[in-house]
């Protein structure tokens, strides 16, 4: 990054290196996974604001060109993850043994009054 005119500077840039490789190696395995989420989405955040728009790249290239296209698809889904949460094999599941709401209300709506 550091041959673009106007590079950010070099401490934003360890940051974005370690978002995109800790927060993403931390959400492969599902550690941490709503900080690591949140790493992910302010890097694509800057990626956006600072890189794709500002230069008028189109959101998908016809060929090998730049495009927007995967940043806001990595912002919605760390979003998401931020959201919903790890899912039930994660280590943040077996390490923090949190309880699974959505599967309890499930049981919930699925009993059957006798007749």
């Amino acid at each position: 990054m550091a041959r673009f005119p106007n590079a950010p500077p070099a401490f934003l840039q360890g940051m974005a290196v370690f978002a995109e490789v800790g927060g993403g190696a931390l959400l492969i395995v599902g550690l941490l996974t709503p900080p690591a989420a949140l790493l992910v989405a302010c890097d694509m955040i800057g990626a956006l604001s600072l890189v794709h728009l500002p230069h008028g790249d189109p959101f998908a290239a016809a060929g090998n060109g730049p495009s927007y296209e995967r940043a806001p698809v990595y912002l919605a889904m760390s979003v998401g993850l931020m959201v919903l949460g790890s899912g039930r094999f994660a280590f943040d599941t077996m390490l923090f043994r949190r309880r699974d709401w959505v599967a309890e209300e499930k049981k919930e709506w699925l009993k059957i009054p006798a007749a």
